[in-house]
């Protein structure tokens, strides 16, 4: 059986890492929006990434998105 895989090959800006306190934007596959934000420190958890804006997090919701859909 060959396996099904896609191929991802999109830019989207880098994550950074916030201090406690900071506010910050995730990936948040529970909303429509796809992103959430929250501050650092308050239990949340985003393996994926953290972006410092929402502007940010559109993007690479986007870019996601995108490559799914068209992959």
């Amino acid at each position: 059986l060959k396996p099904c895989t896609i191929t991802l090959n999109i830019e989207i800006p880098a994550p950074f890492e916030p201090k406690v306190g900071e506010k910050y934007w995730f990936i948040a596959d529970y909303v429509s929006s796809g992103y959430s934000d929250t501050q650092e420190g308050t239990g949340i958890n985003s393996s994926i990434g953290k972006w410092r804006t929402e502007a940010e997090i559109k993007q690479v919701v986007a870019a996601l998105r995108g490559a799914l859909k068209n992959g």
